[in-house]
């Protein structure tokens, strides 16, 4: 988050950009300053160095190379008139007064020369200012745009004034870049972001994306894969009209927390279960680390806390305010606690539970979980799945008992290829319906299955039923496929898009999907995919992609996402718009 005085001081500084505008660039250079150098083209206007210079900061990677031609401007542009108005020494003075000196390289010479000698596929992200006429914007893309690396951002100061202006700079500058190297990502006011695609794609008749023929939006870690682009236009199934996206942007990581004697590291899940005037997030592996000796229950010396599962409670309706001020259920000396906690004899068998969803009934979340046994400790993926699990859970107080079937937890155990059951639950008046996952597809690709319980009996394992066919079996290995999916992956009813929304990533290939059903029960739309997520270069898989309906903007227009990577990365932030 952007430092408050840094905030003050570029509010305080004349010029452009607006403070949307800023905050914006603050998120792309604390995304993109990891990987590469920032560079600011044409603008010793000090408060968009200042908001590009405190993502670099906050990235605690690489500065930011501000070039321009002029030591000093006596007017012009968005700037005050008068000697001095934008000086370099100006530059240079208000990044010490915001601690950001070691973050900002000013270069005061003719651009087109630092254009020449700056290697290629070198910055992270570049911003462009252009000059007072649209063509000079287009000459110094093209100038600059070799210096972005794969992955990179580009941005582009467009034209004050009516939209149309700057609708009309933005596709100048989409054509004066090849298609196939890159995409628009995203337009926030009067800036234009685009990226520089990490492999080459075709662009032909049909493979312009979006309504508009241009390439979709979206965004990401700076370096890092992936680029939001909209390849899909899917028909809501309740109300037969056409919907597509028009918007992905990558929010960042989820805010980092931390309490007494404790901060959080990374984790993955977070499943959000709807309380009313709460949110309950449950998460899967979460790695802490600890400060401090003395905390009971940990060892003398203990750094580090490895939880299979941790839950917290949040208000508001900001998913990213949410996360950030969730309050944990924790032990008796304040740090975040499982949720779930194995017996002796588990502990012992090296058995843990990861949760999936659940649903509140009469104050009490249902909530599934997985049973896990660890099969090899030093491997990311040494895990094996036994089965599934239903846990009772006291949403105030932390209390968790665990439904038994003849004194056994594994209320479905693993009978088929890795059976996941309550990887989303959503209640239909006196129904409760689960959605789960088999591996049983072509390829071993995963297929949706969903079961049902009357809501008066969801404690009774016995009683549920799952949809083979046109019937509601006992065994949920007999349950027939309703189509492609993910392991685990996000189903609710949108009534902006009028149909029920299946959500969810395919690990490879770390594109988003989406098919859509005008009941619980399907049939759903064929899988489409809808964007692509954002991913360190590491990160051989994408997983864990969930909604979070409580957090809708606009009776659905926008919905917000999680996702999860390897390596205890903390889960990535997406905001998804349709048109």
């Amino acid at each position: 988050m952007i430092r408050s005085e840094v905030g003050r001081a570029a509010l305080a500084t004349p010029g452009w950009p607006s403070e949307t505008v800023g905050l914006r660039l603050f998120e792309l250079a604390a995304e993109a300053a990891a990987h590469g150098p920032c560079m600011e083209v044409g603008g010793f206007g000090q408060r968009s160095a200042l908001y590009l210079a405190e993502g670099c900061r906050e990235a605690s990677g690489y500065p930011l190379f501000c070039v321009d031609a002029y030591r000093e401007l006596d007017s012009g542009g968005d700037g005050p008139s008068g000697p001095g108005a934008w000086t370099v020494d100006a530059l240079a003075h208000g990044a010490r007064g915001v601690g950001l000196e070691e973050h900002v390289v000013a270069l005061v010479t003719d651009p087109p020369v630092v254009s020449r000698f700056w290697p290629d596929d070198n910055a992270s992200l570049l911003l462009v200012h252009g000059g007072a006429a649209p063509e000079d914007l287009e000459r110094d893309v093209r100038l600059w745009a070799h210096i972005v690396r794969r992955g990179g951002y580009l941005c582009v100061r467009l034209p004050a004034g009516p939209p149309e202006a700057a609708d009309a700079a933005l596709r100048a500058v989409e054509a004066a870049l090849p298609p196939d190297r890159w995409e628009t990502v995203d337009r926030v006011g009067e800036l234009g972001i685009l990226r520089r695609r990490r492999s080459l794609i075709g662009v032909g008749a049909s493979g312009a994306s979006g309504a508009n023929g241009h390439g979709a939006n979206g965004s990401g870690h700076g370096a890092a894969n992936g680029g939001g682009r909209v390849s899909a236009i899917v028909r809501g199934a309740a109300s037969g009209r056409r919907v597509a996206l028009a918007s992905s942007r990558h929010l960042g990581e989820a805010p980092a927390v931390a309490g007494r004697g404790w901060s959080l590291l990374g984790q993955d899940g977070g499943q959000s279960i709807d309380l009313g005037d709460r949110t309950l997030f449950v998460f899967s592996d979460t790695l802490l680390a600890l400060s401090g000796d003395g905390i009971p229950g940990r060892e003398p010396g203990d750094r580090y806390a490895f939880l299979a599962n941790t839950a917290a409670i949040a208000t508001g309706h900001d998913l990213r305010a949410a996360l950030a001020g969730a309050r944990y259920l924790t032990d008796e000396a304040g740090v975040p606690r499982e949720l779930i906690s194995p017996t002796e004899e588990e502990a012992a068998q090296r058995l843990r539970f990861w949760p999936l969803h659940g649903v509140l009934v009469d104050g009490r979340v249902y909530l599934y979980y997985l049973i896990i046994h660890s099969e090899d400790l030093r491997s990311t993926w040494g895990f094996e799945n036994r089965g599934v699990g239903l846990a009772i859970v006291d949403p105030d107080t932390g209390a968790c008992e665990r439904v038994t079937r003849n004194g056994d937890p594994c209320l479905w155990p693993n009978t088929v290829d890795d059976l996941h059951l309550g990887v989303q639950v959503l209640r239909d008046g006196d129904l409760v319906y689960l959605y789960g996952s088999t591996r049983s597809g072509p390829g071993n690709d995963n297929q949706a299955v969903i079961g049902r319980v009357p809501v008066d009996r969801i404690a009774d394992p016995d009683a549920y039923r799952f949809l083979a066919g046109s019937d509601w079996v006992v065994d949920p290995a007999e349950a027939t496929p309703l189509g492609l999916c993910a392991p685990d992956y996000s189903v609710s009813f949108n009534p902006y898009v009028g149909a029920f929304t299946m959500i969810y990533v395919d690990g490879e290939s770390k594109t988003l999907r989406m098919r859509t059903a005008g009941s619980p029960a399907g049939p759903f739309s064929p899988s489409a995919t809808i964007g692509t997520v954002s991913h360190h270069d590491a990160s051989e898989l994408i997983y864990l992609a969930f909604e979070h309906p409580a957090f809708r903007e606009e009776g659905g227009r926008v919905v917000h996402l999680t996702y999860s990577q390897p390596r205890f990365a903390r889960n990535s932030l997406v905001r998804l718009r349709f048109r």
